[in-house]
């Protein structure tokens, strides 16, 4: 057989036990931990010789070393186990969940208060895993959802939304506050009707979308008109922006406000007391049937639903 063909059908046994011989020096030792009888390393040793036409072995009475030879081809030896067990461990890790890709998406207060933390306490036991997270509204994480974009995503739901292909789990809802900054007329007020803050700038998110639609209803509900003037905008660090620098008033849910609260950053604004409680409607976790393929997605699962904070509708 030329020594090509030979070379390629050899087995990663018996390229380990030449690298074992050289590091133990001993045949019989080498033989006990590459899991084979000594006769039998000995024929595979003495089989390599022969069909490579090299003594890879010097022998005597203290046991084995490699000739100059022997040497350089376990050298190459050594660099294909090491190989062989980087892609055997990387496969295992793989299948495991402890490497890979895990996609996330979420509403803002659904980010705050489940995902973020769940995704930290997950690097933290899994710190080779790629994590990515999008923020944004209900709308565009759906249509993210149904391109299979995302592992997960937190999102309300439209009737338009619901696809045979998808899972989707209820997740409580979210209390609303109306928040102003230092610059708007109301600050200093213990209490405020609906009703005086019709004709204040507002800062609101897009048309449909449930927080705006929430806040409409609670209009309608009071027979008030729907506030005219207004910014859209669905970006937190903007809505942030405007309460600090304008007299906007803001619809901000109780994650973002602690969030606020605890970075410091909720000093120079106010929740209104208004005498109403608006609660928006609840956000769904949403997956694609076949996202339990993903072997991350199981152990992120498990620490969501640790989570004290974290309760699905039953």
């Amino acid at each position: 057989m030329p020594i090509e063909a030979y070379l390629k059908n050899l087995r990663s046994v018996q390229l380990r036990l030449l690298v074992t011989i050289a590091d133990t020096g001993k045949l019989g030792v080498a033989a006990k931990l590459c899991n084979m009888t000594t006769p039998g390393a000995s024929r595979i040793v003495s089989e390599l010789e022969k069909n490579l036409d090299i003594m890879l072995f010097d022998r005597s009475s203290l046991g084995m070393t490699p000739t100059k030879l022997g040497a350089g081809v376990i050298e190459d030896a050594r660099q294909i186990i090491r190989d062989i067990d980087t892609f055997s461990k990387n496969v295992s890790d793989l299948k495991m969940g402890y490497t890979g890709k895990l996609k996330v998406a979420a509403v803002t207060g659904a980010a705050l208060n489940f995902v973020l933390p769940a995704i930290t306490q997950l690097k933290t036991e899994r710190p080779l895993l790629e994590i990515s997270i999008d923020v944004a509204a209900s709308d565009k994480l759906m249509r993210g959802v149904l391109r299979g974009e995302y592992d997960f995503a937190f999102a309300r739901l439209a009737n338009i939304h619901f696809s045979e292909g998808l899972k989707f789990e209820k997740v409580l809802g979210e209390r609303l506050n109306f928040v102003v900054g230092r610059k708007n007329e109301f600050f200093d007020s213990p209490d405020v009707n609906l009703n005086e803050l019709q004709d204040q700038m507002w800062t609101m998110q897009g048309v449909g979308s449930p927080l705006r639609v929430t806040i409409e209803k609670l209009f309608q509900e009071k027979k008030l008109e729907i506030p005219q003037n207004l910014i859209q905008t669905d970006s937190v660090m903007a809505i942030l922006h405007l309460l600090i620098n304008t007299n906007v008033v803001a619809i901000l849910t109780e994650e973002v406000i602690n969030l606020l609260k605890d970075s410091g950053a909720f000093t120079n604004l106010k929740v209104l007391n208004t005498g109403v409680d608006p609660i928006v409607e609840p956000y769904y976790l949403v997956s694609q049937r076949n996202s339990m393929e993903n072997p991350v997605t199981e152990p992120f699962l498990k620490i969501l639903k640790s989570m004290q904070k974290f309760r699905f509708y039953s």
